[in-house]
């Protein structure tokens, strides 16, 4: 092989790999190819569907969806051959896409109101579109299984545990802020337990929960335990107050 018969092989050996690249790194995989497929499942569901376009298309409720998949529908990059179309074109590019789809049966409600004709635009060209009636609907899908993912539930000791103190009495805290160190009858002399509603705590455990900001106090009149507001705690009547305030303008005071 001649010096020049070898530049001129190796010139156009350039020419078609650096035309090849060109073409993959214009790749846009924004259309859908779809296949006939069979599928096991034989379902079927009702959705609301409610589109992105809207309008002119109207939200389509009770819309009956037939799953047994007709068609798996993957992205891929569409290149016309030169010279085989006779249609007109236009410059349309869409979003990538990455999904697969498989395409169902759906049957909706006629809406009360026909959906009028659009005018719309493709690589094929610009046309008026009309009649519309739903036909299909493509759920997004992948090819495997679907990831599972793994909750680690972490549970924090507290330094000063739930436990008798020096004067005997149950003290500490708890895991869930929701508990409190009380003492237990079963056994351990103390232990975490969920705060219960103060009208259900007896003195001296006159702490369970009260609503609005008020406290869990003793009743002066009963060994049970009452809900009632401290100094600028909202209130009805005087009765709404701790021992020694009164209910004036709307707050204890």
């Amino acid at each position: 092989m001649t010096k020049r018969v070898f530049g001129f092989v190796l010139f156009a050996g350039f020419a078609v790999s650096l035309s090849l690249s060109t073409v993959a790194s214009a790749q846009t995989f924004d259309h859908l190819k779809c296949y006939k497929m069979k599928d096991p499942h034989n379902f079927t569901a009702v959705a609301n569907l409610t589109p992105f376009q809207n309008p002119p298309f109207p939200l389509e409720p009770g819309c009956k969806i037939k799953v047994r998949g007709l068609e798996f529908c993957i992205p891929v990059d569409k290149a016309l051959v030169p010279g085989t179309s006779n249609a007109p074109s236009a410059p349309v590019v869409g979003q990538p896409l990455q999904n697969d789809y498989i395409c169902y049966v759906v049957k909706c409600p006629t809406p009360a109101t026909a959906i009028p004709p659009v005018l719309v635009s493709d690589q094929f060209g610009s046309r008026t579109l009309q009649k519309f009636v739903a036909r299909r609907i493509c759920t997004p899908a992948i090819k495997g299984l679907p990831t599972t993912t793994t909750t680690t539930t972490t549970t924090t000791v507290p330094s000063n545990p739930c436990s008798l103190d020096q004067q005997g009495t149950c003290n500490g805290t708890c895991p869930n802020a929701n508990d409190i160190c009380l003492p237990n009858a079963t056994g351990t002399p103390c232990s975490c337990q969920q705060l219960p509603a103060c009208n259900l705590a007896t003195f001296p455990a006159c702490n369970g929960t009260c609503p609005g900001g008020q406290v869990c106090e003793k009743d002066v009149t009963t060994s049970f335990c009452y809900c009632c507001g401290l100094l600028g705690v909202s209130c009805v009547t005087t009765a709404d107050c701790c021992g020694g305030f009164t209910c004036i303008g709307g707050t204890c005071q």
